[in-house]
């Protein structure tokens, strides 16, 4: 996108996507946003566009945001106000940074250098306490020799809560970066998709019930779901016997619980449009996107022989 990101901006770009490439609108499922304003405006926003053009689709809050959220709400900002503080006056200033890390090479330490704390990024946190609190004994020492004490090093309850905040955000990080990755795809939804077979078929959806009890009441059907998994069975289910099921299963299979692929596409692209290449067009841009962010491998030998060219070892 060039220009502005309003919610409008951002629906226009999008019926752009889905008309080029022939996508029908009915097997739009769902959509899942970081939560920004301009993607949950119910009046101008995104949300609010799609709404009046689609009005039968899943909306997902990222579930890596979410999680990021609650990072920040763990408070102790005592702690990690300090923390900040003690890294900004060491990394700030060249002859503080030089002598920490001559120090640490010294005493053969694992770290080499402790690390900015950065906002924006989901891990940075739980990495900056983690190394801080390694290094907690050679900071404190360079601290000294500086005439800068942190008393809050030697009191017992200070360091309890920042061992506590460690923990937390060390775990955390785990749990961010499990969510991460791609194919990491409403609970009542998720359990008839994943159980059709232990789900109750009175809570489930109208549409649903009969062709669950009809599907729960098969023996075959039950044996076939433990042999092959939930979406190979899917696959292999007649349509025309439970047509409802499989329209359900096809839409939770489609759902994104979070917005990894995109935000590792951005990531590729900001890696790709550096100041080396200001003359680089949409198109070629798009061309390579789409190369990096494939899985599938080419096959180099095969496509060099029906050209009938050969490859340049120096490339």
């Amino acid at each position: 996108m060039h220009g502005r990101t309003r919610g409008i901006d951002i629906f226009e770009e999008f019926l752009k996507i889905v008309s080029e490439n022939n996508i029908p609108a009915l097997k739009l499922s769902g959509i899942s946003t970081d939560g920004a304003p301009s993607m949950l405006g119910t009046g101008t926003g995104f949300k609010g566009q799609v709404l009046r053009w689609l009005t039968e689709i899943s909306w997902c809050h990222c579930i890596i945001h979410q999680e990021a959220l609650c990072a920040k709400t763990l408070g102790l900002e005592n702690v990690m106000k300090l923390i900040v503080d003690v890294v900004n006056f060491i990394r700030s200033k060249g002859v503080n940074h030089r002598e920490l890390k001559e120090f640490l090479k010294d005493l053969d330490s694992d770290y080499g250098d402790v690390l900015y704390f950065t906002s924006v990024r989901w891990l940075s946190r739980g990495v900056v306490l983690e190394r801080v609190w390694e290094l907690r004994d050679e900071i404190s020492s360079l601290l000294a020799s500086k005439d800068k004490k942190v008393p809050e090093f030697e009191d017992t309850n200070w360091i309890s809560d920042f061992a506590f905040l460690v923990d937390m955000t060390t775990q955390l990080n785990i749990l961010n970066s499990t969510l991460q990755g791609k194919n990491k795809n409403q609970q009542q939804s998720f359990e008839i998709f994943a159980q059709p077979f232990s789900f109750d078929p009175q809570y489930a959806p109208q549409e649903l019930q009969l062709e669950l009890i009809d599907l729960q009441s098969s023996i075959d059907l039950k044996a076939d779901f433990k042999d092959v998994g939930v979406i190979s069975f899917y696959k292999t289910l007649p349509s025309d016997i439970y047509p409802a099921i499989l329209k359900h299963a096809r839409r939770i299979a489609s759902l994104f619980g979070s917005t990894y692929t995109c935000e590792a596409f951005f990531s590729k692209m900001k890696y790709i449009k550096n100041k080396y290449r200001t003359n680089l067009t949409d198109d070629h841009l798009q061309d390579v996107l789409r190369i990096s962010s494939t899985d599938m491998k080419p096959n180099i030998d095969s496509i060099l022989i029906q050209q009938q060219k050969q490859y340049q070892p120096s490339h």
